[in-house]
């Protein structure tokens, strides 16, 4: 009988260790499992805040860039606004007699040339030019410019008035080439180039 008891005892304690170590490996387990998912939590939670500081920073680019079209595109209507348009032409050189009558200086010639492409450095332009088809150059609009000569007879003052309203004027001008010479005193000749400016397309016929 006692034999059978202390059988009895070492099955129950047999039982209970191997009970508890049955515990203690599942509590590992689950310890490594709650382990790997705390630290795949915590990765994925400092990816996501990475996301959402990306997500903000494209939003403020997406603001700043769309200020930047809206700005650009006010810039540029105001730039074509003082470019010349093709019937512009007419009434600007009807506008240079009256500049002189009202400047008092009497015009002697006035001559224009033909439109003339506006060069300027552009490297990124120039490498998308040699991609682009033939064709859609010859429609692109390039700013030119129309070079008027312009030779004046008057006092040195009344010249100076008569360059001055060139230079106020409304559109984009430019002045180059002035020279003055004596003719008689007072009077004196002057001859400049007075150069405006016109987005024109390439068909059109503009000097390179």
């Amino acid at each position: 009988m006692t034999n059978k008891t202390a059988l009895q005892d070492t099955d129950i304690s047999n039982l209970r260790l191997t009970f508890i170590v049955i515990s203690l490996i599942l509590t590992v387990l689950f310890g490594y499992a709650s382990a790997r998912s705390f630290l795949r939590y915590r990765s994925e939670s400092r990816e996501l805040r990475k996301l959402d500081i990306l997500h903000s920073r494209l939003e403020n680019d997406y603001v700043s860039l769309g200020n930047l079209i809206t700005r650009y595109t006010s810039e540029l209507e105001k730039f074509q606004k003082m470019l010349f348009q093709e019937q512009d032409v007419p009434l600007f050189l009807e506008e240079i007699s009256l500049f002189a009558s009202d400047a008092k200086v009497k015009i002697l010639d006035v001559k224009t040339r033909t439109f003339v492409k506006v060069k300027y450095s552009d490297p990124v332009k120039a490498e998308k030019n040699k991609k682009a088809d033939s064709t859609k150059q010859d429609q692109e609009l390039v700013l030119s410019s129309l070079p008027v000569q312009v030779s004046i007879q008057g006092t040195f003052e009344s010249i100076v008035k008569f360059l001055m309203k060139l230079e106020k004027y409304k559109q984009l001008l430019t002045l180059s080439d002035v020279e003055i010479k004596l003719k008689e005193y007072p009077q004196l000749l002057c001859s400049l180039t007075v150069s405006i400016y016109s987005l024109r397309e390439m068909k059109t016929g503009i000097a390179q």
